[in-house]
């Protein structure tokens, strides 16, 4: 009896504990939504600074660290096809490396890559070869040209 005595004394001294406990929990869920809305932000303001006034291939290698993993024929054909993109936009329907004509002119210090690409609208398309010089140094497309055949 002493004991349901001291709980409703309890329940008499504290009339709001169960609001206060509403009130905390409503706290918990504004702390968690402002928490995970300031986070889904996080990567467009770092994209943003990141890739502010970039242009050409630069954007492919934000963030490459090329003295860790060198330059190679990889990066040069993504460099290509990043070019390729710019240029043609939705008219590039497909593209592939050419591998026996893509390679390393060491004559000129530049990776020559070659794409036999679809151009056009999907039910009229051409084929044709691209070809884009790139210079392994400054990670650029240094020549472009696209033959119709």
């Amino acid at each position: 009896m002493s004991s349901a005595k001291r709980n409703s004394e309890k329940n008499e001294k504290y009339p709001t504990a169960e609001l206060s406990l509403r009130w905390k929990l409503a706290l918990v869920l504004l702390v968690f939504l402002f928490s995970i809305g300031s986070l889904s932000l996080i990567p467009d303001f770092s994209f943003k600074r990141y890739s502010s006034g970039l242009t050409g291939a630069d954007v492919v290698f934000i963030g490459r660290n090329f003295e860790r993993t060198p330059f190679a024929l990889t990066d040069a054909h993504d460099a290509c096809l990043y070019e390729v993109k710019s240029k043609l936009g939705e008219r590039l329907l497909r593209s592939e490396m050419v591998p026996l004509s893509t390679r390393f002119n060491s004559d000129n210090g530049s990776y020559l890559v070659v794409l036999d690409a679809d151009i056009g609208l999907i039910n009229t398309w051409t084929n044709t070869l691209i070809y884009c010089d790139i210079d392994p140094l400054r990670h650029t497309v240094s020549y472009y040209r696209k033959d119709v055949y």
